[in-house]
């Protein structure tokens, strides 16, 4: 059972982008069967830790892409990505690893990030990008 199946409609355009946009739909699945299966927080956190690292390596790229071609929208956009990353760690600093089961509030919250961020914010820059020919 998988919790967020990659549709054609989060594509951004740009095909690194959307190769990391599918490792966190993944990476999301993977938390997602392990809180299914009520595995061990034990277990859960390097899964959550992988995630997280995962979450800046691809903020950093789409930053560096924005800032590259002068997308008007960069600040907001860190921004977000800052108040992303902030609520991500804030998580993994108040989890448990010693007690058992993950709340599906975390479930909620990553589903729910990560679609909004690629649907809601990361499409604004997909116009723009495709303008300068990039893919």
């Amino acid at each position: 059972m998988i919790l967020i199946e990659w549709k054609e409609s989060f594509s951004v355009g740009i095909e690194l982008f959307d190769q990391q946009h599918k490792e966190l739909v993944r990476m999301l699945n993977e938390v997602f069967e392990a809180v299914r299966k009520k595995k061990s927080n034990r277990t859960l956190a390097p899964i959550l830790k992988s995630l997280e690292e995962y979450v800046d390596v691809h903020f950093r790229d789409e930053e560096q892409k924005m800032l590259a071609q002068g997308f008007n929208g960069y600040e907001e956009h860190k921004r977000e990505h800052l108040d992303l990353t902030a609520s991500l760690k804030d998580f993994r600093r108040r989890f448990n690893p010693a007690a058992n089961g993950c709340s599906i509030q975390l479930m909620k919250f990553l589903e729910s990030w990560l679609i909004d961020h690629i649907i809601g914010t990361d499409m604004k820059y997909k116009s723009f990008f495709q303008s300068k020919g990039l893919h």
